[in-house]
């Protein structure tokens, strides 16, 4: 694997946080910056997870609303159908 070596400069809160999560996953601050580059949610507790789905979840609902009664099924079928046409 090719790698690169640079240099970032992190807000020293964000770095400790950095620094424990790196800390309670067994692996250094580098390869967890990798690891949540390929996958944001590395690193968060299933609770965290959780609470990212809930405040979708709320933002998708108040948007419905905004935008009336919508046929979600029939607006993925027919963007599929595009996709696939």
């Amino acid at each position: 694997m090719n790698t690169v070596r640079t240099t970032i400069t992190f807000d020293s809160a964000l770095y400790r946080r950095l620094s424990v999560q790196a800390a309670m996953m067994g692996v250094g601050i580098s390869k967890l910056v990798n690891k949540k580059l390929v996958n944001g949610n590395v690193g968060f507790t299933v609770q965290t997870i959780e609470e990212k789905i809930a405040q979708n979840r709320a933002f998708f609902r108040s948007l419905g609303r905004k935008m009336g009664q919508t046929d979600w099924t029939k607006l993925v079928r027919e963007e599929r159908d595009r996709d696939h046409a």
